[in-house]
């Protein structure tokens, strides 16, 4: 563990010298904090798409270190060995500040649209010809049609809302997303295969319209533009007094890649708590279904032993008839023929020999009724 100490000009070279991410992960320190010392210090720092700007050689102002100071003259820092340490900053933030370090992306949007996406180039024409809509005390927006991205903004604020919409969807596509219009018309941002829904619309303020008699108010447009993402939890990233959208396109992008790791992050929860129901479910049935099962195995099992106990109780009866008749030298050939008669009956009756009976064959056993489908004559 290594302590280096800066002074404030040193501080202030080095903020300048690369992006604030790089600097945190030379040092023990976030992104975050390393701003906070250097507002403390009265150190300034590049402004948003500064370091974007070097990278593609435009020109990018460098603000003079103010000399009047009266604060701390120095700043010590630990040099960070071995791996970075991410626990240490928020997702949100860590997003952002990637975001902001990869020189492959372009953080301006441009004066003009250059190679605009399809998606814009639709958007457009709708847009010019479109007229401004008047419904709901609206006045003066236009918005895109069904099935085309979804921008609701003013006349004025067509070629602006155009060129951050697809400086947006590029720098999308570059991170390995999409802007998609779905099969209901919506829009979507397409990140780790979650939909997120999105919309740019331009603010509206009310107005009282004094017609003497009476008053009445009215929406109108404000100039200020709000890109929209998310359904039920809807947010929303406004222009502000001091940063504009086309100002805080890293913090957009890091917001909706956020939210696609939250969504993917609950949708496998409930597909998991769905799974883990439907598992539940189907052991439940399972094991219903082996106890109905088995007692209907028993069902059968004590109809038979049922039907056997009462067949022999017959062949009982009838061996004591035939006992009786020979002790009283009574067998003759009507208890023989009877003798005979009962033995078949107990035969049709007992489970385990299952005599057929042309008589009784429409015959419930355990009834001794006729089936239901037995029509007699």
């Amino acid at each position: 563990m290594t302590k280096i100490t800066f002074t404030r000009k040193e501080l202030y070279n080095l903020v300048w010298s690369k992006p604030m991410i790089k600097i945190a992960n030379e040092y023990s320190i976030s992104d975050n904090g390393l701003r906070k010392i250097c507002r403390r210090m009265k150190i300034p720092l590049p402004q948003q798409g500064h370091w974007q700007k070097v990278e593609y050689g435009k020109k990018a102002n460098k603000i003079i270190l103010p000399k009047k100071y009266d604060g701390d003259k120095s700043i010590t820092l630990i040099e960070r060995v071995g791996e970075y340490n991410t626990n240490k900053q928020s997702q949100f933030s860590i997003l952002k500040s990637e975001v902001e370090a990869l020189n492959t992306y372009s953080l301006v949007v441009p004066d003009k649209l250059s190679k605009p996406d399809k998606l814009i180039i639709t958007a457009r024409k709708s847009l010019l010809v479109n007229k401004p809509s008047m419904q709901h005390n609206q006045e003066g927006l236009v918005n895109t049609n069904r099935n085309e991205i979804n921008i609701v903004v003013s006349p004025g604020s067509i070629r602006r809302s155009l060129r951050f919409m697809d400086t947006l969807i590029k720098l999308l596509k570059k991170r390995g997303h999409k802007v998609v219009i779905g099969s209901d018309g919506v829009t979507y941002a397409v990140i780790r295969n979650e939909e997120i829904q999105i919309q740019l619309k331009e603010k509206l303020k009310r107005v009282i319209i004094d017609n003497g008699s009476w008053k009445r108010q009215e929406l109108h447009p404000t100039g200020k533009l709000a890109f929209r993402y998310g359904w039920f939890n809807k947010r929303e990233v406004v222009d502000g007094k001091s940063l504009f959208l086309e100002e805080r396109l890293s913090f957009i992008l890091a917001k909706l890649e956020l939210k696609a790791k939250k969504e993917k992050e609950l949708r496998l929860e409930r597909e998991a708590y769905h799974n883990k129901v439907e598992e539940e479910n189907k052991r439940k049935i399972f094991i219903q279904k082996q106890k109905n099962d088995e007692l209907e195995k028993f069902k059968n099992l004590f109809a038979s032993a049922k039907l056997l106990h009462e067949a022999n109780t017959i062949r009982e009866y009838a061996n004591t008839v035939r006992v009786k008749a020979l002790k009283n030298n009574n067998l003759s050939k009507e208890v023989k023929k009877w003798l005979e008669w009962v033995e078949k009956k107990a035969d049709w009756y007992d489970p385990l020999i299952d005599f057929d009976d042309d008589l009784l064959k429409e015959v419930d056993k355990e009834t001794l009724k006729f089936n239901k489908s037995y029509q007699g004559w």
